[in-house]
C-alpha cells in the first residue's frame, strides 16, 4: 500500500485494517461510451471523517444498509469538497479496483 503513504496515517490504517464502512445508495456516474460506469461510495472508518471510494460499477455493489467492506488495490485520487449539513469540508477520494462486502 505504498501509494497510500501520502494519506494521513489514520486513513491508511483504516484501509489496511479493512475497517471501512460504506453507506447505502452509492452514486452511479456515467463516464463515456467506452469507459465503464463508476460507483462513488460515501465511506468512513468508525468515528472517522467521511471519504469517497470510487470503483467501476461492475466491480461494486449496492448495499441495502451501511456495511463493512474490503477495498481492493486502493489509490489516493485527490480530494473533493462536499457541502452538507455540517458546511463545506474536504474529503479524500480513493480509487480502487473493487470493493467487497465483509461477511
Amino acid at each position: 500500500m505504498s501509494a497510500l503513504k501520502t494519506l494521513s496515517v489514520k486513513l491508511e490504517e483504516i484501509i489496511e485494517d479493512k475497517k471501512i464502512w460504506v453507506n447505502p445508495n452509492p452514486t452511479k456516474l456515467k463516464k463515456t461510451m467506452t469507459q465503464p460506469d463508476l460507483f462513488v461510495y460515501s465511506a468512513s472508518g468508525l468515528d472517522e471523517p467521511n471519504f469517497r471510494v470510487v470503483v467501476p460499477a461492475n466491480k461494486g455493489f449496492v448495499p441495502d444498509g451501511r456495511v463493512q467492506v474490503k477495498v481492493v488495490k486502493p489509490k489516493l485520487g485527490g480530494f473533493m469538497f462536499d457541502e452538507g449539513i455540517a458546511g463545506l469540508k474536504d474529503s479524500a477520494v480513493i480509487f480502487a479496483d473493487s470493493v467487497e462486502e465483509m461477511k
